[in-house]
C-alpha cells in the first residue's frame, strides 16, 4: 500500500528517471531495428540477449507503474481512466512517454472543480 501511495507523490528527480527509462524504450526499438535492417549485430550474442531481456523487464515494470499510477491518482479524469488503460497496454512505449509528459511530470492537480474553492464561498 505504501508503494501505491508513493506513486502518487513522486519527486522530481524520480520523475526525471521515469522519464529516461520510458525513453530507453523506444530508443532500444529503433537501435535494435537498425541492427537488424543494417545486418550489423554484434558478435556477443549473450550481451544482446542480456540488453534485451532487461529492456522487457524494464517495459513490463513500467507498465505496471503506469496503470498503478493511472487508476490511484486524480490527475486522470475518471471518464479518460479506460481509455488511458486502453492505449498503455496497446501503445506500451509511446503511450507511456505522452502519459508522462501529460500526467506525471505535472504536480498533481484535482480533476474535479468541486474540490477547489470558489472566489466568495468562504472557504
Amino acid at each position: 500500500m505504501l508503494l501505491l501511495e508513493a506513486a502518487l507523490n513522486i519527486p522530481k528527480p524520480v520523475k526525471a528517471l521515469l522519464l529516461i527509462l520510458t525513453l530507453w524504450l523506444p530508443l532500444y526499438m529503433i537501435g535494435f531495428i537498425v541492427m537488424i535492417v543494417c545486418r550489423a549485430m554484434p558478435t556477443n550474442f549473450d550481451t544482446l540477449l542480456l540488453v534485451h531481456a532487461l529492456t522487457m523487464l524494464v517495459s513490463v515494470v513500467l507498465l505496471v507503474f503506469y496503470v498503478v499510477h493511472l487508476f490511484r491518482t486524480d490527475h486522470v479524469p475518471r471518464d479518460q481512466k479506460a481509455l488511458w488503460g486502453v492505449a498503455l497496454f496497446l501503445g506500451s512505449a509511446i503511450a507511456m512517454l505522452i502519459y508522462w509528459f501529460v500526467h506525471v511530470w505535472p504536480d498533481a492537480r484535482p480533476s474535479s472543480p468541486d474540490t477547489q474553492a470558489r472566489p466568495g464561498s468562504g472557504l
